[in-house]
């Protein structure tokens, strides 16, 4: 993983002006820093493992210094899609039984009537008496109360849900660092391919006796142009590319609106693999 190490300017003046950089699991990578890169901030790589860094001077005085390694940052988009199951179905189902009413029938007859006839001489009475029959109808209905089944069945579906986690790595750019030992010399711009650094240390104008640090999102081969203006002339600027590779412009007369064009730099990602300009009095 990839840190930044910065010391405030509070720092012993016996302190460096080189240090050694170690970690408590792995290496540094780049091992040293002078005490400029480390309080402008220096960016270093260090093991994935790695949760200290200890920063030891090499000077006069050795003294160290051990930092905790924070949490680098994550970006990271989550979308959450949540699907409700279709409503529950209740279905109800509902018997009813009614028995049939039961009809009793009693019927009561009465014995039938005897009729007795005397005949007396000379008188005849003839007496009937017809006695009218009796019928007695009983009916009982019974209505049995009414049986109810109801049946319920309920079904409820467990809600599906589906996270969509998506992770954002953000694109390599290539370093730029500016350290102004000049005499009077202002950096007012650096470009690449036209295009101009981002800045992420310091600031434009850059006065002598400042240091900055600027990104660029061009990786490859490209021109890198410094815009300046001076006072004093018979200074130059020097450049290393990431491949090391050295060039030298001396600066021409006085005034405003100069640029010191590079051609064809070697541009790697990472801090490791800046690009250092240097601005010195004198000649190249």
């Amino acid at each position: 993983m990839t840190i930044t190490i910065t010391l405030n300017s509070g720092m012993g003046k016996d302190l460096g002006p080189t240090f050694n950089l170690t970690a408590n699991v792995g290496t540094v990578s780049p091992a040293t820093a002078t005490k400029t890169e480390l309080l402008l901030g220096k960016i270093v790589t260090v093991d994935d493992l790695a949760t200290q860094v200890t920063i030891t001077s090499t000077g006069n005085c050795t003294n160290s210094l051990t930092l905790t390694i924070g949490a680098a940052p994550i970006t990271s988009t989550t979308s959450t899609t949540t699907t409700t199951a279709a409503p529950t179905t209740t279905t109800t189902t509902t018997t009813t039984t009614t028995a049939a009413p039961t009809t009793t029938t009693t019927t009561t007859t009465a014995a039938p009537t005897t009729t007795t006839t005397t005949t007396a001489a000379p008188t005849t009475t003839t007496t009937t008496t017809t006695e009218a029959p009796t019928t007695t109808t009983t009916t009982t209905t019974t209505t049995e109360a009414p049986t109810t089944t109801t049946t319920t069945t309920t079904t409820t579906e467990a809600p599906t849900t589906t996270t969509t986690t998506t992770t954002t790595t953000a694109a390599p750019y290539g370093y730029i660092n500016i350290y102004n030992n000049s005499l009077d010399i202002i950096v007012t711009d650096v470009k690449v391919n036209g295009i101009s650094a981002f800045q992420v240390a310091g600031s434009f104008p850059l006065a002598s006796g400042n240091n900055a640090q600027c990104t660029t999102a061009y990786i490859g081969t490209y021109d890198i142009d410094v815009e300046y203006s001076l006072g004093v002339a018979g200074q130059h600027i020097e450049l290393t590319d990431s491949d090391a590779f050295f060039f030298c412009i001396d600066t021409v007369g006085t005034g405003g609106g100069k640029t010191a064009n590079f051609g064809g730099c070697s541009i790697l990602a990472g801090e490791i693999n800046a690009v250092n300009i240097y601005l010195y009095d004198g000649a190249c």
